[in-house]
Protein backbone atom coordinates (compact mmCIF):
# COMPACT_ATOMS: atom_id res chain seq x y z
CA UNK A 1 0.00 0.00 0.00
CA UNK A 2 1.22 3.57 -1.06
CA UNK A 3 2.42 5.50 1.92
CA UNK A 4 1.11 8.80 0.47
CA UNK A 5 -0.59 11.29 2.34
CA UNK A 6 -4.13 11.04 2.52
CA UNK A 7 -6.58 13.07 1.17
CA UNK A 8 -8.85 13.69 3.81
CA UNK A 9 -11.49 16.15 2.36
CA UNK A 10 -12.02 13.37 -0.28
CA UNK A 11 -12.51 10.82 1.96
CA UNK A 12 -15.38 13.48 3.51
CA UNK A 13 -16.97 13.79 0.02
CA UNK A 14 -17.54 10.01 -0.20
CA UNK A 15 -20.08 10.50 2.51
CA UNK A 16 -22.38 13.28 1.21
CA UNK A 17 -22.01 11.21 -2.35
CA UNK A 18 -22.80 8.16 -0.42
CA UNK A 19 -25.95 10.09 1.38
CA UNK A 20 -26.93 11.26 -1.80
CA UNK A 21 -27.64 8.19 -3.25
CA UNK A 22 -29.82 7.22 -0.21
CA UNK A 23 -31.94 10.75 -0.61
CA UNK A 24 -32.60 9.20 -4.09
CA UNK A 25 -34.03 5.88 -2.84
CA UNK A 26 -35.55 7.15 0.87
CA UNK A 27 -36.99 10.39 -0.48
CA UNK A 28 -40.25 8.93 -2.17
CA UNK A 29 -40.81 8.33 1.76
CA UNK A 30 -40.56 11.79 3.08
CA UNK A 31 -44.16 13.64 1.16
CA UNK A 32 -44.01 16.66 3.56
CA UNK A 33 -40.78 18.35 1.80
CA UNK A 34 -40.99 21.21 -1.06
CA UNK A 35 -41.37 20.08 -4.25
CA UNK A 36 -38.17 21.15 -5.26
CA UNK A 37 -36.25 19.36 -3.06
CA UNK A 38 -38.33 16.10 -3.97
CA UNK A 39 -37.01 17.00 -7.84
CA UNK A 40 -33.06 17.26 -6.64
CA UNK A 41 -33.20 14.68 -4.34
CA UNK A 42 -34.04 12.69 -7.85
CA UNK A 43 -30.95 13.25 -9.19
CA UNK A 44 -29.13 11.54 -6.08
CA UNK A 45 -28.25 8.86 -8.00
CA UNK A 46 -25.53 11.04 -9.82
CA UNK A 47 -23.74 10.47 -6.52
CA UNK A 48 -22.65 6.86 -8.28
CA UNK A 49 -20.77 8.83 -10.76
CA UNK A 50 -18.74 10.82 -9.01
CA UNK A 51 -18.10 7.44 -6.81
CA UNK A 52 -16.50 6.24 -10.15
CA UNK A 53 -14.43 9.47 -10.83
CA UNK A 54 -13.17 9.60 -7.40
CA UNK A 55 -12.09 6.17 -7.73
CA UNK A 56 -10.23 6.40 -10.30
CA UNK A 57 -8.60 9.43 -9.41
CA UNK A 58 -7.86 7.91 -5.83
CA UNK A 59 -6.41 4.76 -7.01
CA UNK A 60 -4.07 6.37 -9.85
CA UNK A 61 -3.00 8.93 -7.41
CA UNK A 62 -2.37 5.74 -4.80
CA UNK A 63 -1.23 2.89 -6.85
CA UNK A 64 0.15 5.05 -9.79
CA UNK A 65 4.08 3.98 -8.58
CA UNK A 66 2.95 0.44 -9.21
CA UNK A 67 2.14 0.32 -12.40
CA UNK A 68 4.19 3.11 -14.20
CA UNK A 69 6.55 1.06 -15.67
CA UNK A 70 4.39 -2.04 -16.30
CA UNK A 71 1.99 -4.65 -14.86
CA UNK A 72 4.19 -7.22 -13.11
CA UNK A 73 2.24 -10.12 -11.96
CA UNK A 74 2.82 -9.63 -8.12
CA UNK A 75 2.01 -5.98 -7.53
CA UNK A 76 -1.44 -7.01 -9.97
CA UNK A 77 -2.10 -9.73 -7.29
CA UNK A 78 -1.40 -7.88 -4.29
CA UNK A 79 -3.11 -4.56 -5.82
CA UNK A 80 -6.20 -6.72 -6.23
CA UNK A 81 -5.94 -8.46 -3.35
CA UNK A 82 -6.19 -4.80 -1.43
CA UNK A 83 -9.11 -3.65 -3.64
CA UNK A 84 -10.97 -7.24 -2.58
CA UNK A 85 -10.22 -6.98 1.13
CA UNK A 86 -11.59 -3.32 1.35
CA UNK A 87 -14.85 -4.55 -0.55
CA UNK A 88 -15.75 -7.91 -0.62
CA UNK A 89 -16.37 -8.31 3.31
CA UNK A 90 -18.99 -6.00 3.47
CA UNK A 91 -20.16 -6.70 0.46
CA UNK A 92 -20.96 -10.22 1.57
CA UNK A 93 -22.42 -9.26 5.23
CA UNK A 94 -24.91 -7.03 3.07
CA UNK A 95 -25.29 -9.73 0.93
CA UNK A 96 -26.30 -12.21 3.84
CA UNK A 97 -28.42 -10.35 5.74
CA UNK A 98 -30.72 -8.65 2.74
CA UNK A 99 -30.86 -12.26 1.95
CA UNK A 100 -32.56 -13.02 5.51
CA UNK A 101 -35.00 -10.20 5.34
CA UNK A 102 -35.83 -11.06 1.60
CA UNK A 103 -36.92 -14.77 2.27
CA UNK A 104 -38.60 -13.26 5.68
CA UNK A 105 -40.75 -10.98 3.51
CA UNK A 106 -40.88 -13.74 0.76
CA UNK A 107 -42.36 -16.03 3.38
CA UNK A 108 -44.79 -13.39 4.40
CA UNK A 109 -45.79 -11.34 1.44
CA UNK A 110 -44.44 -13.59 -1.22
CA UNK A 111 -46.72 -11.65 -4.26
CA UNK A 112 -45.63 -7.95 -2.91
CA UNK A 113 -41.73 -9.22 -3.32
CA UNK A 114 -42.46 -10.80 -6.86
CA UNK A 115 -43.95 -7.71 -7.70
CA UNK A 116 -41.28 -5.39 -7.16
CA UNK A 117 -38.64 -7.96 -8.47
CA UNK A 118 -41.11 -8.17 -11.64
CA UNK A 119 -41.01 -12.20 -11.91
CA UNK A 120 -41.85 -15.14 -10.33
CA UNK A 121 -39.95 -16.15 -7.48
CA UNK A 122 -38.68 -19.60 -7.79
CA UNK A 123 -36.23 -21.89 -5.86
CA UNK A 124 -34.43 -21.77 -8.95
CA UNK A 125 -34.29 -17.56 -9.31
CA UNK A 126 -33.21 -17.35 -5.97
CA UNK A 127 -30.55 -19.96 -6.12
CA UNK A 128 -29.39 -18.25 -9.38
CA UNK A 129 -29.76 -14.42 -8.93
CA UNK A 130 -28.39 -15.04 -5.63
CA UNK A 131 -25.00 -16.97 -6.78
CA UNK A 132 -24.92 -14.13 -9.76
CA UNK A 133 -24.75 -11.95 -6.60
CA UNK A 134 -22.38 -13.00 -4.86
CA UNK A 135 -19.92 -13.53 -7.92
CA UNK A 136 -20.65 -9.83 -8.46
CA UNK A 137 -21.70 -10.78 -11.97
CA UNK A 138 -25.09 -9.34 -11.81
CA UNK A 139 -24.94 -6.09 -14.06
CA UNK A 140 -23.36 -8.28 -17.62
CA UNK A 141 -26.67 -10.03 -17.67
CA UNK A 142 -29.15 -7.35 -18.60
CA UNK A 143 -31.64 -8.83 -16.35
CA UNK A 144 -33.54 -6.43 -14.21
CA UNK A 145 -35.19 -9.01 -11.68
CA UNK A 146 -31.71 -10.42 -11.29
CA UNK A 147 -29.80 -7.56 -10.60
CA UNK A 148 -32.55 -6.48 -7.83
CA UNK A 149 -32.89 -9.22 -6.10
CA UNK A 150 -31.06 -9.31 -2.95
CA UNK A 151 -28.67 -6.22 -2.45
CA UNK A 152 -29.84 -4.13 -5.59
CA UNK A 153 -27.33 -1.43 -5.15
CA UNK A 154 -24.37 -3.64 -5.00
CA UNK A 155 -24.46 -3.48 -8.87
CA UNK A 156 -21.91 -0.34 -8.87
CA UNK A 157 -19.85 -3.03 -7.08
CA UNK A 158 -19.59 -5.25 -9.89
CA UNK A 159 -18.95 -1.86 -11.87
CA UNK A 160 -16.17 -1.34 -9.49
CA UNK A 161 -14.41 -4.72 -9.92
CA UNK A 162 -14.64 -4.40 -13.93
CA UNK A 163 -12.63 -0.87 -13.29
CA UNK A 164 -10.31 -2.66 -10.84
CA UNK A 165 -9.47 -5.93 -13.50
CA UNK A 166 -8.76 -2.88 -16.19
CA UNK A 167 -6.75 -0.28 -13.92
CA UNK A 168 -3.17 -1.71 -14.21
CA UNK A 169 -3.15 -1.77 -17.43
CA UNK A 170 -4.81 1.88 -18.06
CA UNK A 171 -2.11 3.20 -15.60
CA UNK A 172 0.65 1.70 -17.59
CA UNK A 173 0.05 2.51 -21.07
CA UNK A 174 -1.47 5.76 -20.29
CA UNK A 175 1.65 6.75 -18.02
CA UNK A 176 3.92 5.49 -20.95
CA UNK A 177 2.08 7.40 -23.62
CA UNK A 178 0.19 10.43 -21.80
CA UNK A 179 2.69 11.43 -19.69
CA UNK A 180 2.34 15.37 -19.30
CA UNK A 181 -0.55 17.60 -18.05
CA UNK A 182 -1.66 18.08 -21.58
CA UNK A 183 -1.69 14.42 -23.21
CA UNK A 184 -3.63 13.37 -19.74
CA UNK A 185 -6.05 16.57 -20.42
CA UNK A 186 -6.32 15.74 -24.13
CA UNK A 187 -7.26 11.98 -22.98
CA UNK A 188 -9.78 13.48 -20.44
CA UNK A 189 -11.65 15.46 -23.26
CA UNK A 190 -11.57 12.74 -25.64
CA UNK A 191 -12.80 10.64 -23.25
CA UNK A 192 -16.10 12.25 -22.70
CA UNK A 193 -16.87 13.55 -26.13
CA UNK A 194 -16.11 9.84 -27.35
CA UNK A 195 -18.30 8.68 -24.63
CA UNK A 196 -20.93 11.47 -25.01
CA UNK A 197 -20.99 10.60 -28.63
CA UNK A 198 -22.05 6.85 -27.96
CA UNK A 199 -24.50 7.19 -25.28
CA UNK A 200 -26.28 10.04 -27.76
CA UNK A 201 -25.97 7.16 -30.98
CA UNK A 202 -27.69 4.61 -28.14
CA UNK A 203 -30.25 6.98 -27.18
CA UNK A 204 -31.29 8.02 -30.69
CA UNK A 205 -31.02 4.25 -32.06
CA UNK A 206 -33.26 3.04 -29.09
CA UNK A 207 -35.87 6.08 -30.69
CA UNK A 208 -36.41 5.08 -33.94
CA UNK A 209 -35.38 1.37 -33.63
CA UNK A 210 -36.44 0.02 -29.88
CA UNK A 211 -34.31 -2.32 -27.93
CA UNK A 212 -37.08 -3.51 -26.03
CA UNK A 213 -40.11 -2.57 -26.31
CA UNK A 214 -40.35 1.41 -28.44
CA UNK A 215 -40.89 2.73 -24.78
CA UNK A 216 -38.01 5.69 -23.79
CA UNK A 217 -38.02 4.31 -20.85
CA UNK A 218 -36.85 0.91 -22.17
CA UNK A 219 -36.39 -1.22 -19.22
CA UNK A 220 -33.27 -2.99 -21.33
CA UNK A 221 -32.10 0.64 -22.57
CA UNK A 222 -31.49 1.31 -18.94
CA UNK A 223 -29.62 -1.64 -18.08
CA UNK A 224 -27.36 -1.00 -20.97
CA UNK A 225 -26.34 2.54 -20.62
CA UNK A 226 -27.03 2.73 -16.24
CA UNK A 227 -25.83 -0.55 -15.37
CA UNK A 228 -23.47 -2.16 -17.77
CA UNK A 229 -20.19 -1.44 -16.48
CA UNK A 230 -18.24 -0.82 -20.06
CA UNK A 231 -21.00 1.93 -20.28
CA UNK A 232 -19.76 3.76 -16.94
CA UNK A 233 -15.73 2.93 -17.74
CA UNK A 234 -15.68 6.35 -18.76
CA UNK A 235 -16.52 7.88 -15.51
CA UNK A 236 -13.58 5.84 -13.81
CA UNK A 237 -11.47 6.76 -16.63
CA UNK A 238 -11.55 10.63 -16.44
CA UNK A 239 -11.03 10.40 -12.99
CA UNK A 240 -7.62 8.29 -13.47
CA UNK A 241 -6.46 11.25 -15.75
CA UNK A 242 -7.78 13.49 -12.80
CA UNK A 243 -4.80 11.61 -10.77
CA UNK A 244 -2.39 11.73 -13.86
CA UNK A 245 -2.90 15.42 -13.92
CA UNK A 246 -2.45 16.18 -10.07
CA UNK A 247 0.71 13.90 -10.45
CA UNK A 248 1.79 15.15 -13.44
CA UNK A 249 1.46 18.75 -12.34
CA UNK A 250 4.53 19.41 -10.37
CA UNK A 251 7.01 19.18 -13.49
CA UNK A 252 8.55 22.18 -14.15
CA UNK A 253 7.18 23.27 -17.75
CA UNK A 254 3.67 23.05 -15.70
CA UNK A 255 4.46 24.81 -12.47
CA UNK A 256 2.18 27.86 -13.43
CA UNK A 257 -0.48 25.39 -13.28
CA UNK A 258 0.37 24.29 -9.83
CA UNK A 259 1.13 28.06 -8.78
CA UNK A 260 -2.54 28.54 -9.22
CA UNK A 261 -3.84 26.24 -7.48
CA UNK A 262 -1.76 26.87 -4.79
CA UNK A 263 -3.60 29.83 -4.20
CA UNK A 264 -6.30 29.00 -1.15
CA UNK A 265 -8.97 31.67 -3.29
CA UNK A 266 -8.52 30.23 -6.58
CA UNK A 267 -9.09 26.69 -5.40
CA UNK A 268 -12.12 28.40 -3.56
CA UNK A 269 -13.69 29.50 -6.69
CA UNK A 270 -12.38 25.92 -8.49
CA UNK A 271 -14.44 24.33 -5.32
CA UNK A 272 -17.68 26.66 -5.73
CA UNK A 273 -18.00 26.55 -9.03
CA UNK A 274 -18.09 22.92 -9.47
CA UNK A 275 -20.69 22.94 -6.40
CA UNK A 276 -22.58 25.46 -8.07
CA UNK A 277 -22.36 23.75 -11.46
CA UNK A 278 -23.80 20.48 -10.06
CA UNK A 279 -26.84 22.15 -9.15
CA UNK A 280 -27.97 24.28 -11.71
CA UNK A 281 -27.42 21.54 -14.32
CA UNK A 282 -29.86 19.92 -11.73
CA UNK A 283 -32.00 22.58 -12.49
CA UNK A 284 -31.93 22.70 -16.01
CA UNK A 285 -33.07 18.84 -16.07
CA UNK A 286 -35.75 19.98 -13.76
CA UNK A 287 -37.01 22.98 -15.56
CA UNK A 288 -37.10 20.98 -19.03
CA UNK A 289 -39.44 18.47 -16.75
CA UNK A 290 -42.00 20.85 -15.99
CA UNK A 291 -45.35 20.70 -17.61
CA UNK A 292 -45.09 24.61 -18.49
CA UNK A 293 -42.34 23.58 -21.32
CA UNK A 294 -43.24 22.20 -24.30
CA UNK A 295 -41.17 20.96 -26.94
CA UNK A 296 -41.83 17.89 -29.65
CA UNK A 297 -41.58 14.57 -28.26
CA UNK A 298 -40.94 15.73 -24.80
CA UNK A 299 -40.73 12.65 -22.72
CA UNK A 300 -37.74 11.44 -25.17
CA UNK A 301 -36.21 14.64 -24.82
CA UNK A 302 -35.93 15.20 -21.01
CA UNK A 303 -34.90 11.47 -21.16
CA UNK A 304 -32.28 12.48 -23.35
CA UNK A 305 -31.30 15.39 -21.14
CA UNK A 306 -30.96 13.60 -18.06
CA UNK A 307 -29.39 10.71 -19.54
CA UNK A 308 -26.39 13.19 -21.15
CA UNK A 309 -26.22 14.83 -17.44
CA UNK A 310 -26.10 11.95 -15.69
CA UNK A 311 -23.52 10.28 -17.40
CA UNK A 312 -21.36 12.93 -19.23
CA UNK A 313 -21.97 16.73 -18.21
CA UNK A 314 -22.03 16.07 -14.40
CA UNK A 315 -18.48 14.93 -14.53
CA UNK A 316 -17.53 18.30 -15.42
CA UNK A 317 -18.40 19.86 -11.87
CA UNK A 318 -17.29 16.67 -10.18
CA UNK A 319 -14.22 16.82 -11.89
CA UNK A 320 -13.59 20.58 -10.19
CA UNK A 321 -14.22 19.52 -7.58
CA UNK A 322 -12.20 16.44 -6.79
CA UNK A 323 -8.97 18.85 -8.15
CA UNK A 324 -9.71 21.67 -5.64
CA UNK A 325 -9.68 19.34 -2.33
CA UNK A 326 -7.38 17.38 -3.41
CA UNK A 327 -4.74 20.70 -4.27
CA UNK A 328 -5.18 21.99 -0.50
CA UNK A 329 -7.18 23.91 2.01
CA UNK A 330 -10.45 25.21 1.01
CA UNK A 331 -13.22 27.17 2.64
CA UNK A 332 -14.77 23.95 3.25
CA UNK A 333 -11.96 22.35 5.18
CA UNK A 334 -13.27 23.22 8.74
CA UNK A 335 -15.52 20.95 8.18
CA UNK A 336 -14.34 18.02 5.31
CA UNK A 337 -11.48 17.68 7.96
CA UNK A 338 -13.35 17.22 10.64
CA UNK A 339 -12.72 13.83 12.25
CA UNK A 340 -16.16 13.05 12.11
CA UNK A 341 -16.51 14.19 8.79
CA UNK A 342 -13.57 12.03 7.59
CA UNK A 343 -15.13 8.92 10.07
CA UNK A 344 -18.10 9.14 8.03
CA UNK A 345 -16.52 9.19 4.70
CA UNK A 346 -14.59 6.35 5.65
CA UNK A 347 -17.90 4.44 6.88
CA UNK A 348 -19.70 5.46 3.22
CA UNK A 349 -19.16 2.23 1.25
CA UNK A 350 -20.69 0.62 4.31
CA UNK A 351 -23.21 3.32 4.44
CA UNK A 352 -24.05 2.66 0.43
CA UNK A 353 -24.03 -1.00 0.49
CA UNK A 354 -26.29 -1.37 3.96
CA UNK A 355 -29.08 1.00 2.73
CA UNK A 356 -31.07 -1.37 1.13
CA UNK A 357 -31.59 -3.51 4.51
CA UNK A 358 -33.95 -0.68 5.90
CA UNK A 359 -35.22 0.26 2.35
CA UNK A 360 -36.72 -3.31 1.71
CA UNK A 361 -38.10 -3.13 5.39
CA UNK A 362 -39.88 0.28 5.19
CA UNK A 363 -41.19 -0.83 2.07
CA UNK A 364 -42.74 -4.15 2.48
CA UNK A 365 -43.52 -2.82 6.11
CA UNK A 366 -45.86 0.08 4.23
CA UNK A 367 -47.17 -2.12 1.12
CA UNK A 368 -48.47 -4.84 4.14
CA UNK A 369 -50.07 -2.91 6.30
CA UNK A 370 -51.06 0.25 4.54
CA UNK A 371 -49.44 3.02 7.19
CA UNK A 372 -47.71 5.65 5.29
CA UNK A 373 -44.80 6.55 7.89
CA UNK A 374 -43.90 10.31 8.14
CA UNK A 375 -40.54 12.18 7.92
CA UNK A 376 -39.61 12.30 10.75
CA UNK A 377 -39.64 8.50 11.61
CA UNK A 378 -38.05 8.17 7.90
CA UNK A 379 -35.49 10.92 8.97
CA UNK A 380 -34.74 8.67 11.98
CA UNK A 381 -34.69 5.15 10.12
CA UNK A 382 -31.94 7.18 7.57
CA UNK A 383 -29.93 8.69 10.89
CA UNK A 384 -29.99 4.94 12.37
CA UNK A 385 -28.74 3.71 8.96
CA UNK A 386 -25.88 6.25 9.27
CA UNK A 387 -25.18 5.03 13.00
CA UNK A 388 -25.08 1.69 11.64
CA UNK A 389 -22.38 2.26 8.89
CA UNK A 390 -19.95 3.39 11.26
CA UNK A 391 -20.47 0.32 13.54
CA UNK A 392 -20.19 -2.03 10.49
CA UNK A 393 -17.26 -0.30 9.44
CA UNK A 394 -15.48 -0.59 12.70
CA UNK A 395 -16.51 -4.21 13.43
CA UNK A 396 -16.68 -5.60 9.86
CA UNK A 397 -14.67 -3.64 7.42
CA UNK A 398 -11.08 -2.22 9.09
CA UNK A 399 -10.61 -5.85 10.80
CA UNK A 400 -11.69 -8.27 7.66
CA UNK A 401 -9.57 -5.26 5.34
CA UNK A 402 -6.29 -6.11 7.53
CA UNK A 403 -7.25 -9.87 7.63
CA UNK A 404 -7.15 -10.41 3.82
CA UNK A 405 -4.15 -8.38 3.57
CA UNK A 406 -2.03 -10.16 5.99
CA UNK A 407 -1.43 -7.33 8.27
CA UNK A 408 -1.87 -7.87 11.77
CA UNK A 409 -0.36 -4.14 12.88
CA UNK A 410 -2.35 -1.44 13.98
CA UNK A 411 -2.13 1.27 11.67
CA UNK A 412 -3.63 4.53 12.20
CA UNK A 413 -6.85 5.90 10.66
CA UNK A 414 -7.40 9.02 8.35
CA UNK A 415 -9.10 9.94 11.42
CA UNK A 416 -6.07 9.72 13.82
CA UNK A 417 -4.02 11.06 11.09
CA UNK A 418 -6.15 14.49 11.08
CA UNK A 419 -6.29 14.74 14.29
CA UNK A 420 -2.38 14.33 15.02
CA UNK A 421 -2.24 17.42 12.08
CA UNK A 422 -4.09 20.01 14.28
CA UNK A 423 -2.26 18.83 17.28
Amino acid sequence: MSNKPHISALTSMRFFAAFAVILFHFGIWLPQIPLITFSIFLYGNSGVGFFYLLSGFILTYTYHDWFKNGVVLKKYFNFFRARFARIYPVYFFALVVTSIVVLYFLSWVPKMVSSYYGTEITNSFLITSWLINLLLLQTYLFNLPILRAWDGPSWSISCEFFFYILFPFVIAYSTKHFNSVSKALKVAICTLLVSAIILLSVLVFNWFHPIYDGNAYSEKLNLIIYFFPPFRFPEFIIGCTLGLLYIHGSQDQYKGIVTRLKNSKDRDLLLMSGLLLTFLFIGLCIAFSSPYIHVMHKDFFVYLLKNLFLYEIFIIPFALIVISLAHGKTLLSPLLDHPWMVLLGEASYSLYIIQVIPFLIVKYYQQQTGVTLNSLIVTGIVLATVASSIIIYKIIEVPARRIIRGDTTTKKTPVKIVQQIKN
